[in-house]
């Protein structure tokens, strides 16, 4: 199969496809191949690891636009034609036919592990790089943004009451765009969680931004009081949580899915996956910030991590429910998401408008507590609690509609793809050895 696709003729001199191209043509031939394949499917293809069923080797055979003659010689090798087949005509392409007898046994070696798989030094190398790489692109880079953007207006003399309300909205929007451009491939996840906790922890700041205040205590730093030094250094421990936490959720996927060596039970993995970045997360805040933070984020958290476990079952290839239940799970997941939604808008509503509900202001965390200095703030005592209730309206306002319409529609159009999957072909995927991953199965 490697041969018929370096020996491609695209007919404008070129020659030879890429694996996503191929991809791209089987995709014209057959639409599942669009959204459920990648080209670690065709590396398994052709390295020998798996063995493509008869389905898929007739829409690689009609997007390469094979003869029959080499469709039977593929076929014969694949092991679907019975007895002694003869041998294919000779093909316009000699690399091509040449390859054909090349492709390796069926039957396994004697140690195929010892041989297919990498040495653990290189598997410690790579999961380092990309820990590095994840640092720098997820982590560093918008910490220089926030870095430079809080220097610049400060610099500029900007000090309006309402400038870090304006810059933790900026920063947030701009975080959002920044990491769904980077969502593709096995980042999409880790991507996703990062800007999901970094969005909770940051609406936070909304609230506390009415009373010029922050969940951190960083206002406290004396003239930084009330210009946006403060916001500044939040917005960076908010990053560095929510990169860390997404750090150890890649590490953990790369360790279940990925090194053969995970737990067998789906739902197993997945919660091994999921639990520890955001238990991570939570101390993180329990440390440092107060006990109003710590109920919020903790509910908001759990709603976000049940969502995640959810999310990686339906990529799970170990989870194949019939059609029916499938359809059940779909109908099940749209009406508690509805619910929750009512339930989340009226819980957002009541801390608005039903007056006397306990409200905290940030005077403490786990470390230590402070005394308020309302006259440096600029505003009498009697006025804080009435702009912390109207800095909750924003701040649950943003929440609730992250969490429904970004984290909720996520799930529901997740569900909805596992749903209307096209069934698979009738024949399964012959396994040549075990060494083949489940994080290749999970690539999407």
């Amino acid at each position: 199969m490697k041969a018929y696709r370096e020996a491609f003729s695209s007919g404008n001199g070129n020659r030879g496809l890429t694996q996503e191209e191929l991809l791209r043509r089987m995709a014209m031939v057959d639409s599942q191949y669009a959204d459920r394949s990648s080209h670690t499917m065709v590396s398994r293809w052709e390295s020998g690891v798996t063995r493509p069923n008869k389905q898929r080797i007739e829409v690689f055979c009609r997007a390469l636009d094979l003869s029959e003659a080499e469709v039977d010689g593929l076929m014969t090798l694949a092991g679907f034609k019975t007895g002694t087949a003869a041998r294919p005509e000779r093909v316009e392409e000699p690399v091509a036919s040449d390859a054909l007898t090349s492709v390796p046994s069926e039957t396994p070696t004697a140690n195929p592990a010892a041989e297919l798989e990498p040495p653990v030094g290189l598997i410690v190398s790579v999961g380092i790089g990309e820990a590095l790489r994840f640092s720098v692109m997820s982590c560093l880079l918008p910490g220089l943004c926030i870095l430079a953007s809080g220097y610049i207006l400060m610099a500029a003399g900007l000090m309006d009451p309402w400038l870090p309300t304006v810059y933790v909205v900026s920063v947030m929007s701009l975080m959002l765009a920044y990491k769904f451009m980077r969502m593709r491939g096995a980042y999409a996840l880790q991507e996703f969680l990062s800007v999901s906790l970094f969005f909770l922890l940051s609406a936070q700041l909304l609230a506390s931004a009415m009373t010029r205040m922050d969940i951190y205590g960083f206002y406290t730093l004396g003239e930084f009081a009330v210009k946006p030094f403060p916001y500044m250094l939040a917005l960076l421990v908010n990053l560095i949580i929510s990169s860390a936490s997404a750090l150890v959720f890649h590490l953990l996927w790369n360790w279940q899915y990925g090194s053969g060596r995970g737990a067998n039970d789906p739902l197993r993995r997945a919660i091994t996956v999921v639990v520890p970045p955001a238990a991570l997360a939570y101390l993180s805040i329990l440390v440092l910030s107060n006990i109003g933070v710590w109920i919020e984020f903790g509910v908001q958290l759990a709603a976000l991590s049940g969502t995640f476990i959810i999310l990686l079952l339906l990529r799970d290839p170990d989870v194949d429910p019939p059609e029916r239940d499938r359809r059940f799970f779909l109908y099940v997941t749209v009406a508690v998401s509805a619910t929750m939604a009512i339930v989340g808008g009226a819980a957002a509503l009541a801390i608005y408008l039903v007056p006397g509900l306990p409200a905290i202001l940030p005077d403490h965390n786990l470390l230590y507590s402070w005394t308020i200095d309302f006259a440096a703030l600029g505003y009498p005592a009697e006025e804080a609690m009435d702009r912390l209730n109207v800095g909750y309206l924003w701040q649950n306002a943003c929440i609730y509609a992250y969490m429904v319409l970004v984290v909720g529609g996520s799930l529901i159009a997740a569900m909805y793809r596992f749903t209307s999957r096209a069934a698979a072909a009738a024949e399964p995927e012959a396994l040549v050895s075990p060494t083949e991953t489940l994080a290749d199965r999970t690539q999407a």
